[in-house]
């Protein structure tokens, strides 16, 4: 009986092995910190630019919508995450094991759809707010939001207008920019400017 066992508890040890999670396969982010988003935008060198804001790895609809349809030769596609800064806050201007997971699903499913990504990580106080100013900064021709469950695509548009006339530069041309709030089946736009 003792051999019987030592030889089974072998040999189930092996298939163990094969099923364990491997901590050394997971998807490695290539994190880099930068103080400031203009040292990114030469990054940025096709001809359009779509800026798809994200926050639940769970809702990606609008990502895979622009996915779909857009060029990858011709269009960058920036990911933007805002990790919301609640009051006063010290330090801890880390991702979260969230935050990585967000970023691990845009990753994912951009190589199921054969495009290439430019993800960017913010800290802020108002997401409407990093997403104009990301926009504006990138010249983003596009800004491509999912539906919020907190909040309908009227409000979300609404407040991304607001945040998008605070930061215009007057003075300027502006640049045809289009909102798009998107979920399943449907969707809803705005002219930002």
């Amino acid at each position: 009986f003792f051999s019987i066992f030592h030889i089974s508890e072998k040999l189930n040890e092996k298939k163990a092995q094969l099923y364990a999670p491997d901590d050394e396969n997971d998807e490695k982010m290539n994190l880099r910190r930068e103080a400031d988003i203009s040292t990114v935008i030469p990054e940025l060198t096709k001809a359009r630019r779509v800026l798809v804001p994200v926050r639940n790895p769970n809702n990606l609809v609008h990502l895979a919508s622009v996915l779909e349809t857009v060029d990858d030769d011709t269009t960058d596609i920036i990911v933007l995450s805002a990790k919301i800064a609640k009051g006063m806050q010290v330090g801890g201007e880390t991702m979260s094991e969230e935050d990585r997971e967000v970023f691990s699903a845009v990753v994912l499913l951009a190589e199921k759809y054969g495009k290439t990504v430019k993800p960017i990580f913010v800290f802020s106080n108002d997401p409407f707010y990093s997403m104009a100013q990301v926009a504006q900064a990138a010249g983003a021709d596009e800004i491509v939001l999912g539906v919020s469950g907190g909040t309908g695509a009227e409000v979300q548009l609404e407040r991304l207008a607001m945040a998008w006339g605070m930061l215009k530069k007057d003075g300027t041309a502006p640049k045809p920019v289009v909102a798009k709030v998107v979920w399943e089946g449907r969707q809803m736009t705005y002219q930002l400017s």
